[in-house]
C-alpha cells in the first residue's frame, strides 16, 4: 500500500480528551469532532522527530493516577496507541505485556519510546469483556503479566501491589513498576 507511517491501536477506544495544557495545568475537555485534525498533527510531529522510534499519547486512567497537577508533558513509555513507521521498525517482545516489555527492554538499547500527555485516550476497563486476554488475567490474575516483563528487564522492572483505593477494603492487583534510572539510559552529547 505504500504508507510508511500508521497508527496501531491495542484497546476498544471509547473517546479521547485534552489533559493537560502546554503549561502542564490539568484540563479535561472531551474531544468529539476534530480528531482527525489532532491524530493529523501528532503523526506530523512524529515524522518531523526522525529520532522517536514510537510515538503514543496518554490513558486515562494509571497515567493520571494521583491527578494532573504538574505531570509531565511527556513520558517514556507506550501502551494502547502506537504511532509506528515502517522506517523505524522494532520488534514487540513477548505475548503478554508486550509493550511494557518492549519499551523497557529496549530503551536500555537506546530505543526512544515517548507517550505525549496533553491528548489522552479511553478505554473499556480491563478484564470487563470476555476476548483478548481477558480470559488470561481472570484465571492467572495480573501477576503473570506483570512479571513477564521482569523476565525481560529484570534490572529495571519490578512487580509491586497497586490499590487505587477506589473501593473499600481493596485488596489490589499486582502491576508491573519501571525503575527508569535503570532502564533508560543518560547519555549527553559531548557539547552538551
Amino acid at each position: 500500500m505504500n504508507i510508511e507511517t500508521f497508527i496501531e491501536i491495542d484497546d476498544d477506544i471509547t473517546g479521547f480528551e485534552w489533559r493537560l495544557t502546554a503549561y502542564g495545568e490539568s484540563i479535561y475537555y472531551s474531544i468529539k469532532n476534530n480528531i482527525d485534525d489532532i491524530l493529523t498533527v501528532l503523526i506530523e510531529f512524529y515524522e518531523k522527530c526522525g529520532r522517536i522510534d514510537c510515538l503514543s499519547i496518554g490513558q486515562t486512567g494509571g497515567d493520571f493516577t494521583g491527578g494532573g497537577v504538574n505531570k509531565p508533558l511527556s513520558k517514556r513509555k507506550m501502551m494502547g496507541f502506537f504511532i509506528c513507521s515502517t522506517r523505524r521498525r522494532f520488534e514487540f517482545i513477548g505475548r503478554i505485556n508486550e509493550d511494557v516489555n518492549t519499551y523497557a527492554a529496549k530503551a536500555r538499547a537506546g530505543n526512544l519510546f515517548i507517550m505525549q500527555m496533553m491528548i489522552v485516550f479511553h478505554t473499556i476497563t480491563t478484564q470487563s469483556q470476555k476476548g483478548g486476554l481477558t480470559e488470561i488475567y481472570l484465571e492467572y490474575g495480573t501477576y503473570l503479566k506483570s512479571f513477564y516483563s521482569v523476565m525481560y528487564c529484570p534490572s529495571g522492572v519490578k512487580v509491586m501491589l497497586f490499590c487505587d483505593g477506589q473501593q473499600k477494603n481493596e485488596q489490589g492487583r499486582y502491576h508491573h513498576n519501571i525503575n527508569w534510572n535503570a532502564v533508560a539510559p543518560k547519555i549527553l552529547r559531548p557539547q552538551a
